[in-house]
């Protein structure tokens, strides 16, 4: 994703000095990068990821900037290695439409939702499967869930594949969670 992107993404995220970071499939990190330059001093980004090469070229990156508030974290997005409530923000850049299947990308969803702190917000940038998260996560309590285009600047090969941008803000009270709950919604 180039530079356009990651500038559009850091701008929603509205990042603030302090905060703690996930960013979610990370890939080179670029966005979390960017973001650990914001969040500083006392702020931190996790940059996680299955892909341990793409991991070391983040940390490589981040480290060439002197970056000391940036780490990264091999995992898989199904199963976050974090207790509940662990960060502020947690972002996704061009990756959940890559999980096969739409009860795996919603697992992913939950998994975000579930590390969010109480008024953190959670940003999805996607060429795919926007529509999908923002359903998901209106099922599971979130609120100001919103979904947008990025702009003619972040088309993939033309309008036909447009950067869409899903935000989503945890409620004081954490989202609804039990299964009996989402049934009642529904």
């Amino acid at each position: 994703m180039g530079r356009a992107a990651t500038d559009a993404l850091v701008e929603y995220a509205r990042p603030q000095a302090g905060m703690q970071v996930l960013d979610l499939a990370a890939g080179t990190g670029e966005p979390g990068i960017t973001l650990a330059q914001r969040v500083r001093p006392a702020g931190h980004v996790t940059a996680l990821d299955l892909s341990q090469e793409l991991l070391d070229i983040a940390a490589q990156r981040a480290g060439q900037r002197g970056l000391t508030n940036f780490s990264t974290q091999q995992a898989d997005a199904h199963s976050l290695p974090f207790p509940d409530n662990s960060f502020d923000l947690v972002l996704s850049n061009i990756a959940i439409h890559n999980v096969k299947g739409k009860v795996a990308r919603d697992k992913v969803i939950e998994e975000a939702v579930r590390v969010l702190r109480p008024g953190g917000r959670l940003l999805i940038a996607d060429m795919r499967g926007t529509s999908q998260y923002r359903d998901r996560l209106v099922q599971l309590g979130m609120t100001d869930v919103m979904r947008k285009n990025l702009g003619w600047r972040l088309w993939w090969s033309g309008p036909w594949l447009p950067t869409r941008l899903v935000t989503a803000t945890k409620p004081p009270m954490g989202p609804i969670t039990t299964r009996a709950a989402l049934i009642a919604t529904s």
